[in-house]
């Protein structure tokens, strides 16, 4: 997957308090990420004198300082002060591109990388957090929904219920792609304790390249009720995940935040340990491939546009799923 020309998004701002050094990666790099009271800098983990983490050091003062043997650096990079030469020496800290857009902290190791278009809106509320499962099978993951009346039985959907044949639409942009679903019934807690007008909703799946997932939820009215947005990335051998959920229901948003919220936790939480588990799975079973149908076709599309993008569908199509 080439996906250098985009910046990779790492933390919610609001996680990084001032003068205080987090270790982020930049793929398989770690970066160092220090915010100042008016500016934000990122650099390679790696102290040049004997490759500490920078990570691990402190902040006084505008000066980030080693904790190995206190190697002194200043907010360009430069070096300050060698406390056993009591003067500085001629080297500096390896700079990463930095960026905030929408309230998350963006990395890249180029200056003209892009960053991905997402709603300009404040979100109803954020969640954040890592799982250890590839990126792949976690934008899968996050994307269809077959694995909800399992995963998610009661909740979202229910494996007792008679299912439904619904004929589902993928339409390609140049970006990506979404899916269009027909309206469902109530089928989880989720929806049966929802005002009726939110109950019959019709879902639409879009990723974004590179690693980007937005579920959107409308009603019979076709009026937007719900987006969630799942802004992923690789961090070594986990994905992390920073979520923006909006919750357009009106005067009740603010009683619906403290009903979804712990919801939406719940919900991450079960889909955290199926993709660990099968994570840990596959490490046991490195050389097996996956059978796949066009039930499938999100996964399949979304592994074509991660690794295999010349054979990405260019033309909407329709598949059948039964949910």
């Amino acid at each position: 997957m080439n996906s250098d020309r985009y910046f990779v998004p790492v933390l919610f701002e609001k996680q990084l308090a001032i003068d205080t050094p987090i270790k982020v990666w930049l793929a398989d790099t770690p970066v160092v990420l220090i915010k100042s009271t008016d500016s934000l800098y990122a650099y390679e983990d790696f102290c040049p004198h004997r490759g500490a983490p920078l990570s691990k050091g402190f902040v006084k003062d505008g000066i980030l300082t080693c904790s190995y043997h206190g190697w002194e650096f200043n907010v360009m990079g430069r070096n300050k002060c060698v406390p056993v030469k009591n003067a500085a020496v001629d080297c500096a800290l390896k700079a990463i591109h930095v960026k905030i857009h929408n309230g998350i902290i963006w990395i890249s190791n180029h200056l003209n990388a892009m960053v991905p278009e997402l709603s300009k809106e404040e979100p109803t509320f954020t969640l954040n957090g890592k799982i250890k499962a590839g990126i792949l099978n976690t934008l899968e993951n996050f994307l269809e929904g077959s694995h909800t009346h399992f995963v998610h039985d009661g909740l979202v959907r229910s494996k007792k219920m008679t299912r439904q044949k619904i004929e589902a639409t993928l339409i390609p942009n140049e970006n990506g792609f979404s899916v269009h679903y027909p309206s469902e019934p109530p089928k989880g807690l989720v929806t049966f304790f929802t005002p009726t007008r939110l109950r019959n909703l019709r879902a639409v799946s879009t990723y974004i390249y590179p690693n980007i997932s937005v579920l959107e939820y409308w009603n019979d009215s076709d009026t937007l009720v719900a987006r969630i947005e799942g802004i992923l990335s690789e961090q070594h051998t986990k994905t992390a995940y920073l979520a923006r959920i909006y919750l357009y229901t009106g005067f009740l948003t603010p009683l619906a935040k403290i009903i979804a919220k712990p919801v939406f936790k719940k919900i991450i939480h079960q889909d955290k340990v199926i993709l660990e588990l099968q994570e840990k799975n596959l490490q046991q079973f490195k050389q097996r491939n996956f059978v796949s149908d066009d039930t499938d076709a999100v996964g399949c599309e979304l592994q074509k546009w991660l690794y295999n993008k010349e054979n990405r569908a260019v033309e909407p199509f329709h598949f059948i799923v039964y949910w």
